[in-house]
C-alpha cells in the first residue's frame, strides 16, 4: 500500500463567489498546479505541486485565491518539528540529496537586528544630507600607503587599479543559468546606470552583455566555465571564487534542465548536462598557489583590472584573509551564512558556515591589527536586508557590499525557494522561454534603479544623523555602534546549581552561553569556574575548549573549533554538534564523546585516553598516537575515516567500526603508513589490499574481540546501536611489519 506519509504544505483556497472561471490561473502555473475539468465545468488543484509562487494570486482579476499554508500538523514534538518529520520523508521515499535555493530560512540570530545605530546630539551637529554635500562614492582596491612626488614636486603616479562606484552597493554574483537572460539584462543595465558593477557569477558572460563590460564583474571559479582572454578583459573587475555563503566546501550546481543553447555556449558545456563545478579549485592548496591564479589572471589582463578573491565565512575567515590579503589580489568579497544560491543541498545551506556579521568584524579586526587593512578593500554579502544593515555593515568595517536576494525581490522574486526546479512563474530563475518573456528587463531595471537609490539617501540620511558626510568616515568606525543585548564577550549569561557542603555555598553545576564570543574570552572563563561539571551552549568555531582540562566535565552544544580538548589529562568532554580539526591533540588522559564527525588529525599525538566519534573523521587521525608506561590511547570511528589513517602510529588502539557502510573498506589511501607500534582495527568484509609495506594483517582474533569489547560497548551506550551485532561482525586489524619498520635509516655525521 502506497501511504502518502506527508500533507502538501501549502493549499489553494478558492472562493467561488468570486470565481469567474476565467483559467488565467491554469495558464499561468508552470508548476500544472491549476487545472480546468471540461465535463464537470470546475477549477482544481493539485496542492502537492504548489510552491507558494503567488502567480496565481497576483493575476486573478477577482481576487478569488489565496495561498494558505496547512493547519495539518502531526503531533506536537519540539526536537522532531513537522519540517524534519517531512524532510525524512523525503529522503526515504527518494534515497535523494535534498536540494535548496535561495537562502537559509531557518530560525537563527540575525546579529544586524541585535545592533543600534548611533547618532549625533548639541556637541556634534548632526548634517542635514538635503543641504549639505554627502560623500557616499566609495574606491575598491588597494590604497597606497604613501603620496609620492618627483623632484619637481609632481605627483608621482602609485595607484593600483581600482573599481570606482557612485553608491556602495554591487548586484552580487548570479550566474547565466541560473538566473534569466532578462535578469541578467536587467542588472546590467541597472548597473550602468547607478554607476555601480553587476556579478557575472560563475556562469560566464552573454555576448550581448559585452557592452555593459565597464560595469561588470566576471568570475572564474574552479569550473571555469565561460572564461577565457575576451571574458576576461571584457571586464572592469575579475573574482576569483573561492567559496559561497550558502555552501561553503563545495562547488556550484546548475541543474541539466537550465542548460539550454545559450547557456551551453556561454559556459561552454553540453546542452542538457548538470554544471557542476569542483568544489576546490585544483590548482589552490595553498596560499602561494592562490597568489599564482592572481598573478596569472593579472598577467592576462595587463595589470588593469583590480582582482577580487571571493570566500565563504567559515570560523577561520579572518586567518584566511589576512593570507589573501598577502596573495596580491587587490579586494576580498564575503558571503555569509544566509547568503542566497539558485541551488545547494539544502543540510550544507542550512548548517555550514557563520553569519556574515560575525565574519566581517573578525577579519577587519584581524587586518587592522596586523597593519595591512589598506592592502584590500573588503566586500560583503549574505543576507544585506535593507539601507540599515548597510550602514551596519560599513561601520563593522565594510567597504561596500553585494545585494542578491533585496535585487531579486526588487524584480519580481517572491522566495518560494524552488529556483532548482527551473520553473520561477516571475521570469527570473528560469530558462524556459516563455516564463522569461514573464520579466520586462527595462522594468525589472527600474525597479533596481529605484530600490539603489532609496537605500543611498537612507544612507545618507543616517550619517547625516552621525555628524559623518562621506562613507569613508563611516567605515571601520564601531563608535557609531551599539550592542542591543548582553555585551559581548562578557562573562556569558550563566545559571548554576548551589550546594551547600561545610557551610560554604560551592557552584556544583554552572550553564554558559558561548554564543559570540572571543574564544580566549571563553576558555578564560571556563577555567575560572569553581563547578566540576559545565555546559556550554551556542559554541561556534572557538578554539582550544578544554585545552590542559583535568577535573572538569564539559558538556558542549554546537561547533567548536579546533584543539579541542588539547593536552586534555582527565575529566570527560561531550560534544553535540561536530569538532574540527586537532581533537584531542596530545591529550594524555580522560575522555572525548562527539555526536558528529571530527575534522582531520584526530587524536593527533595522543598518548592516553579515549575518543568516541559517532560519526566519521578527515585526513591523519591518530597520526603519531603513542604509549607509555600504563596509558594506551584508543581512538574509536563510528563511520568511516580519510587517507592516512594512523600514520606513524606508535602505540594504542584505533577501531573503525564502519557503521552504514555495508562491509566496505572503511579508510582512505595510506593506511597506517610508517606504524611501528599499536593496532588499527577496520571493519570490513574483505581482506584490506594495497596497504603500506609497514604493515601487516591479519583476520579479527578472539583476542582482539576482548580488546575491542570494551570500547564499543562504550560506543553503543553513548550513540546507540547493538554491541554484539558489532562485536560479531567481520574485522581485520593492522599491526606493524618488523621486517619492513623505518629503523637504521639514519647515520652520525663523521
Amino acid at each position: 500500500m502506497n501511504i502518502r506519509e506527508f500533507f502538501p504544505l501549502y493549499e489553494v483556497a478558492r472562493d467561488p463567489a468570486r470565481c469567474v472561471k476565467c483559467k488565467l490561473c491554469v495558464r499561468e502555473c508552470a508548476n500544472e498546479v491549476h487545472a480546468f475539468n471540461e465535463k464537470l465545468g470546475v477549477l482544481t488543484a493539485d496542492d502537492s505541486k504548489c510552491v507558494n509562487c503567488q502567480r496565481c494570486v497576483a493575476v486573478c482579476p477577482t481576487r478569488a485565491l489565496k495561498i494558505v499554508r496547512t493547519d495539518n500538523t502531526y503531533k506536537v514534538n519540539a526536537n522532531w518539528t513537522g519540517d524534519a518529520m517531512r524532510e525524512v520523508y523525503q529522503q526515504a521515499q527518494t534515497g535523494g540529496v535534498l536540494l535548496a535555493s535561495m537562502g537559509n530560512p531557518q530560525p537563527g540570530p540575525i546579529y544586524w537586528d541585535k545592533l543600534l545605530l548611533n547618532a549625533s546630539q548639541v556637541t556634534n551637529p548632526p548634517i542635514d544630507p538635503l543641504r549639505e554635500p554627502m560623500e557616499t562614492r566609495v574606491f575598491l582596491g588597494k590604497k597606497p600607503g604613501s603620496i609620492l612626488r618627483g623632484p619637481d614636486g609632481k605627483l608621482i603616479p602609485n595607484q593600483t587599479p581600482q573599481l570606482a562606484l557612485r553608491k556602495p552597493i554591487l548586484f552580487s554574483a548570479m550566474s547565466y543559468g541560473s538566473i534569466s537572460y532578462n535578469a541578467h539584462a536587467a542588472l546590467a543595465r541597472a548597473a550602468q546606470e547607478l554607476g555601480i558593477y553587476y556579478n557575472t557569477g560563475e556562469g560566464g558572460l552573454h555576448e550581448d552583455f559585452y557592452a555593459y563590460g565597464d560595469n561588470t564583474i566576471v568570475q572564474v571559479a574552479s569550473g571555469r566555465f565561460g572564461v577565457h582572454t575576451d571574458y576576461l578583459n571584457t571586464g572592469a573587475a575579475i573574482e576569483i571564487k573561492m567559496g559561497q555563503g550558502a555552501k561553503p566546501g563545495i562547488g556550484g550546481h546548475l541543474p541539466g534542465i537550465k542548460v539550454g543553447p545559450d547557456i551551453s555556449k556561454t559556459r561552454m558545456i553540453p546542452e542538457g548536462t548538470d554544471a557542476i563545478s569542483p568544489a576546490p579549485h585544483h590548482d589552490i592548496y595553498s596560499i602561494e598557489d592562490l597568489r599564482q591564479l592572481v598573478f596569472s589572471l593579472k598577467e592576462a589582463t595587463g595589470y588593469r583590472k583590480p582582482i577580487i578573491v571571493k570566500v565563504a565565512a567559515v570560523h577561520n575567515v579572518a586567518a584566511i584573509a589576512s593570507g589573501i590579503a598577502r596573495s596580491g589580489a587587490d579586494i576580498i568579497a564575503i558571503d555569509g551564512w544566509r547568503g542566497g544560491t539558485g541551488a545547494a543541498p539544502a543540510r550544507i545551506r542550512d548548517n555550514v558556515g557563520i553569519p556574515i556579521e560575525l565574519a566581517l568584524a573578525a577579519v577587519d579586526t584581524r587586518l587592522r591589527e596586523e597593519g595591512i587593512r589598506d592592502e584590500v578593500s573588503l566586500i560583503v554579502g549574505g543576507s544585506i536586508r535593507s539601507s540599515a544593515d548597510l550602514v551596519k555593515a560599513i561601520a563593522l568595517g565594510a567597504d561596500a557590499v553585494y545585494i542578491g536576494t533585496a535585487a531579486l525581490l526588487a524584480m519580481g522574486c517572491h522566495l518560494c525557494r524552488s529556483c532548482q526546479q527551473g520553473k520561477c512563474n516571475w521570469g527570473i530563475a528560469t530558462q524556459r522561454p516563455d516564463l522569461v518573456a514573464r520579466l520586462d528587463p527595462d522594468e525589472a531595471a527600474r525597479r533596481l534603479i529605484n530600490l539603489v537609490t532609496a537605500w543611498d539617501h537612507e544612507l545618507q540620511e543616517i550619517m547625516g544623523g552621525m555628524g559623518i558626510n562621506a562613507v569613508e568616515a563611516l567605515r571601520g568606525n564601531r563608535l557609531m555602534l551599539r550592542g542591543l543585548g548582553p555585551k559581548p564577550n562578557c562573562a556569558c549569561s550563566v545559571s548554576s546549581t548551589r550546594v551547600s557542603k561545610g557551610g560554604r555555598t560551592m557552584h556544583k553545576t554552572i550553564e554558559m552561553q558561548a554564543a559570540g564570543m572571543d574564544y580566549k574570552a571563553l576558555n578564560d572563563s571556563l577555567r575560572a569556574q569553581g563547578a566540576s561539571e559545565i555546559t556550554v551552549r551556542g559554541v561556534m568555531g572557538q578554539r582550544y575548549l578544554g585545552c590542559a582540562l583535568q577535573d572538569k566535565n564539559l558538556t558542549l552544544y554546537g561547533t567548536p573549533g579546533n584543539g579541542l580538548g588539547q593536552y586534555l589529562s582527565g575529566g570527560k568532554i561531550e560534544v553535540f554538534g561536530s569538532a574540527q580539526e586537532a581533537t584531542g591533540d596530545t591529550m594524555n588522559a580522560g575522555e572525548i564523546v562527539v555526536h558528529g564527525r571530527c575534522g582531520d588529525a584526530a587524536g593527533y599525538g595522543m598518548r592516553g585516553g579515549r575518543i568516541l566519534i559517532r560519526d566519521d573523521v578527515g585526513y591523519r587521525a591518530g597520526i603519531h598516537m603513542k604509549a607509555y608506561e600504563n596509558h594506551e590511547p584508543v581512538l574509536v570511528i563510528g563511520a568511516d575515516a580519510g587517507s592516512f589513517l594512523g600514520e606513524y602510529l606508535a602505540g594504542g588502539l584505533i577501531l573503525v567500526l564502519g557503521i552504514g557502510l555495508d562491509g566496505k573498506y572503511p579508510a582512505g589511501f595510506f593506511c597506517g603508513t610508517g606504524m611501528h607500534g599499536g593496532k588499527i582495527i577496520l571493519r570490513c568484509d574483505r581482506k584490506p589490499e594495497g596497504l603500506p609495506e609497514q604493515v601487516c594483517v591479519h583476520a579479527c582474533t578472539e583476542a582482539d574481540r576482548a580488546e575491542m569489547r570494551p570500547h564499543v560497548e562504550a560506543y553503543c551506550e553513548k550513540f546507540g546501536g547493538n554491541p554484539e551485532a558489532l562485536l560479531g561482525a567481520q574485522y581485520f586489524v593492522l599491526t606493524p611489519n618488523p621486517e619492513k619498520g623505518y629503523h637504521r635509516m639514519y647515520t652520525s655525521v663523521i
